[in-house]
């Protein structure tokens, strides 16, 4: 019974590290108050005419 505790909580440890480090690292930086877009850089519907 000692062996299957240490074994889960084993594997708690390794899921707690792997979850807590892809919060972390899935957000960069969000440092922009109020960011602009550039007028017609992300257009489909722009026209080279």
């Amino acid at each position: 019974m000692k062996q299957i505790m240490k074994n889960l909580m084993q594997w708690v440890l390794a899921a707690t590290l792997i979850c807590g480090t892809s919060v972390f690292t899935s957000c960069s930086s969000d440092n922009d108050d109020n960011p602009v877009p550039e007028p017609g850089a992300n257009s489909i519907w722009t026209t080279t005419h």
